[in-house]
């Protein structure tokens, strides 16, 4: 989701740190994490800006404190175009010696793409229908827990299995991967592994999750160019990390091929004289985001603060062709999934002359849907039902995040709305979050166990077992 600001006092944090769990956002601001995370933490983690069209905004936040809710972008105030400044090289982060590859698939789950939808092994139509879990983005970044990266908000398989779900997906942290030291905006240099156990950990969690029969999406949520630390979410990847990262993710995980790579979340490269805008104003931002460029600013954080620094700097952005590219060149033949701009809601990047390919033909397209104002949100729309219909005519659409109203009376139209139109047209879904994050909207649950919030939570875990079941309409 796109990042949230909203990070936790000094107080807050240590008193988090008995018991809190984790959350996370994703844009320019940074949501808090986990129940061994502060609350008010949740605005660093990672989740999605929900509601206007130009600024990242929050999503919702770990328990058991409260945490803001999403604010509204501002519109784009034109500026004066910035006279381009030199490109410094890039300064390439160390990359962890290489792990072995790993399997860890006891279920023999296997997916792939056959023409524009997914298939298991057996070659059945495979629907993804699931959850995201946040924590692992920002946990170990922030340095809340580094004895365990999860925060305490590792998912419990057994609550997943109740509610049916198939699926999940784990936000990720390029620095923490990769394990190098950095600086974070106040100038401090942090260890974003601490407990030097993160890539254990995510490989555990992958070892579980086929194990207990899900498929998992990997998903590139915090990152930053240089060596500066990965604290909230940026407009694109970065030449000087996510490559590596990529590289590195891609040898672990290729023997598994019940693992998904989505190489993003959320991109929104707009112009610098956005707030959340990064590019000098000439620059096509469909190009940038396939191709790579220039950017000439980028988003940084600080532990504990809620304060997301817009820092003058130019870097060169990853395209997410060069990305494809980087986990082909590994051998590894796993799913992989695409975002698009505007925070992955504007699919138009694969109506372009030239969209995103791959050799293998094994894309999927991600796509994110939240009851906000986005142009692309109303799955009774003619703009949103043509959009969706000529992409998932080429290739999977998978909405690997959607959110919905949470609360005692809360109706939840949209999901109920946007869920059973996914089913007839069989394009997957995977709910945000599985975060115990005390918001009014988009959490779905209300503890690990899996509670459900009412609103939200209450009709996705009813309608992902009604469609398990093999009911005919389950609305």
């Amino acid at each position: 989701m796109r990042p949230i600001s909203v990070f936790f006092n000094i107080a807050v944090l240590l008193l988090a740190l008995t018991g809190c769990k984790d959350n996370y956002s994703s844009a320019t601001a940074i949501p808090a994490t986990s129940t061994n995370i502060p609350s008010n933490a949740r605005a660093t983690i990672g989740m999605p800006p929900h509601t206007s069209m130009t600024t990242p905004t929050p999503t919702a936040a770990p328990q058991p404190m409260p945490v803001p809710a999403p604010a509204p972008k501002p519109a784009p105030v034109p500026a004066p175009t910035p006279l381009p400044a030199p490109i410094p090289k890039p300064t390439p982060a160390p990359i962890p010696q290489p792990v072995a590859p790993v399997s860890g698939n006891s279920a023999n789950l296997s997916v792939r793409v056959k023409g524009n939808h997914l298939v298991e092994s057996s070659g059945k139509t495979l629907q993804l229908r699931g959850v995201n879990v946040s924590g692992l983005e920002s946990i170990a970044a922030q340095g809340w827990s580094a004895n365990d990266p999860w925060g305490g908000w590792k998912p419990v398989w057994s609550a997943l299995a109740g509610w049916k779900a198939n699926a999940i997906r784990l936000p990720m942290n390029e620095a923490s991967w990769l394990g190098y030291h950095c600086t974070d905006a106040a100038g401090s240099t942090r260890n974003p592994d601490p407990g030097a156990n993160y890539q254990t950990s995510v490989i555990n969690t992958v070892k579980e999750a086929t194990a207990a029969g899900m498929y998992v999406i990997l998903d590139l949520h915090w990152s930053a160019p240089g060596t500066s630390c990965s604290l909230n979410q940026n407009p694109a990847p970065d030449n000087d990390n996510s490559i590596a990262f990529w590289q590195s993710v891609s040898n672990t995980f290729k023997a598994n091929p019940a693992v998904m790579f989505e190489l993003f979340n959320e991109p929104y490269l707009s112009a610098a004289a956005n707030s959340d805008g990064v590019l000098d104003s000439n620059v096509d931002a469909t190009a940038c985001l396939v191709g790579g460029c220039k950017a000439s600013y980028y988003f940084a954080g600080n532990a504990g603060s809620s304060a997301t620094s817009k820092i003058s700097k130019n870097w060169m952005t990853a395209g997410l062709q060069t990305l494809i590219d980087t986990v082909r060149a590994t051998g590894a033949k796993n799913v992989i999934v695409v975002g698009a701009l505007h925070y992955s809601n504007d699919l138009t990047v694969w109506t372009n002359p030239n969209p995103p390919h791959d050799a293998l033909g094994q894309l999927a397209a991600a796509w994110h849907l939240y009851s906000s104002s986005y142009p692309y949100n109303n799955p009774t729309s003619t703009p949103m039902q043509q959009i969706a219909d000529t992409v998932a005519a080429r290739i999977p659409l998978l909405i690997t995040e959607i959110g919905d109203v949470v609360g005692e009376g809360a109706i939840p139209s949209f999901t109920q709305a946007v869920l059973p139109w996914a089913d007839k047209n069989g394009y997957s879904y995977l709910g945000w979050t599985w975060n115990n994050w005390n918001f009014g909207s988009n959490v779905l649950v209300k503890d690990s166990s899996g509670t459900p919030t009412p609103g939200f939570g209450a009709y996705f875990k009813q309608h992902l077992i009604c469609v398990q079941s093999g009911a005919s309409n389950c609305t």
